[in-house]
């Protein structure tokens, strides 16, 4: 690959998850030499009595030309797949849990010929802190997807159950194989506690390719860690205790994690956040 040609990026959020958005997407191009060409699905969606807004198309325009000042040929491009995500999965048994229906958004791509052959999906909770390339032209060696293990997850139930907070797609294959239709079947079918994260892990067991953990590095930052996942996971000390502090819930991440960790980030975003309320006002 040249370093003109795009990286190729999957998001997807609701109206509440500016912050989250702000910060991946911002360290991600800041990280990365290539340019981010990021396909980002909201949409409006209402589950009994709760209403999922889209997020603002001006929210993701501001973030546009932040990631431009890095790399003027960053793109981000707004999709909505509401109604397909309904006609595919509204039947589905883990449609109406705790969990937003956006997660499952992920699992039409290969509906989508616009994302190209392959494409990185990223949660809106993590920071990146390498270039992405470095996973992004990860050989799949003939698999559907690439993850890695899930911190809490491989303990439980199976050590190569994986995360997915983070997934390299190799949508080409996806496409001709039809992979994803035994993901998609799973999860209407059955009903899991992580909902779209076990179907993966249960319809692409033998497809999918163990990944190092730094590319999604869920428990400590490394000197090596690309991406690092701020998901929950449990900290052993004399009880069970789960940890979830959000890098945009600013003084609670420093107090848990320290507050040199991601320090030039949470400032640049700080003052980003900043300025757009002005804008906004």
């Amino acid at each position: 690959m040249t370093e003109t040609s795009p990286i190729c990026i999957l998001c997807s959020a609701d109206s509440h998850c500016f912050d989250g958005a702000l910060i991946t997407l911002l360290s991600a191009q800041k990280e990365t030499k290539r340019p981010l060409h990021i396909f980002f699905v909201t949409g409006e969606i209402k589950i009994k009595k709760k209403q999922y807004h889209a997020l603002p198309e001006s929210d993701l325009k501001f973030i546009e030309s932040q990631l431009q000042r890095y790399n003027k040929n960053a793109k981000i491009t707004c999709l909505d797949w509401t109604n397909e995500l309904i006609e595919k999965l509204h039947q589905s048994k883990s449609f109406k849990t705790r969990f937003s229906p956006f997660s499952m958004m992920r699992l039409l791509a290969d509906f989508h010929p616009e994302l190209g052959d392959r494409v990185l999906y990223m949660d809106i909770d993590v920071v990146v802190t390498g270039d992405l390339e470095q996973i992004f032209d990860c050989d799949l060696e003939g698999n559907d997807v690439g993850m890695v293990r899930d911190e809490v997850g491989s303990h439980w139930l199976g050590k190569n159950y994986c995360n997915s907070g983070v997934i390299l797609m190799d949508l080409k294959r996806l496409r001709e194989n039809h992979d994803f239709d035994l993901v998609r079947k799973k999860l209407i079918k059955n009903f899991y506690f992580m909902p779209d994260q076990t179907a993966i892990n249960r319809a692409l067991k033998n497809k999918k390719k163990i990944m190092s953990p730094r590319f999604n590095d869920q428990h400590y930052l490394h000197e090596d860690t690309v991406i690092r996942h701020y998901c929950q996971w449990i900290k052993f000390s004399q009880f069970f205790r789960n940890v979830a502090k959000k890098p945009w819930d600013v003084e609670a991440f420093r107090k848990c994690y320290g507050p040199e960790i991601h320090r030039d980030i949470i400032e640049e975003y700080l003052a980003l956040k900043e300025e757009y309320a002005k804008i906004k006002s």
